[in-house]
């Protein structure tokens, strides 16, 4: 097409783009199954009443579907946000934490730390540490869907 080939996993600005892509699209099927599995669920006799009431397809959807399958979204929420912080396998495959350590994540570090320059010390910490930010995340999702649920 006339343009310069372009190295997606050599090149530091497309690196990262192009693995959040590849980690998220495998993710969004089960997503979808989940969401159309909970949309099923509701009933049939509440999109009859709003019917009746005049309600709106925007109104259905902001004060019944969303409403109702706010328990689903928390869950696919806080599974990947999850699966993105543990995210290990693509990395070594693809780039081995480069180019210039652009597309290193914490759980790359630990392996590095524990296997390959033996600091198990330091790969404990990092392990702890993405403990903590799951469980403050996590927590920060229950409380915000909280009062939605």
């Amino acid at each position: 097409m006339g343009y310069d080939r372009i190295n997606f996993l050599g090149n530091e600005r497309y690196v990262i783009p192009v693995l959040i892509f590849i980690v998220i699209a495998p993710n969004l099927g089960q997503a979808l199954i989940l969401f159309i599995a909970s949309m099923i669920g509701i009933s049939r006799d509440l999109f009859e009443s709003a019917y009746i009431d005049g309600a709106s397809r925007a109104q259905n959807f902001w004060h019944i579907i969303l409403p109702l399958i706010n328990p689903t979204i928390l869950y696919v929420i806080v599974i990947t946000m999850i699966n993105v912080i543990r995210v290990f396998s693509v990395i070594q495959l693809m780039t081995s934490g480069g180019p210039n350590y652009a597309s290193t994540t914490m759980m790359f570090q630990v392996y590095e730390k524990a296997f390959l320059f033996s600091d198990m010390g330091s790969a404990s910490a990092i392990g702890t540490i993405m403990f903590g930010i799951v469980i403050v995340l996590s927590a920060i999702q229950f409380k915000v869907f909280q009062r939605k649920i």
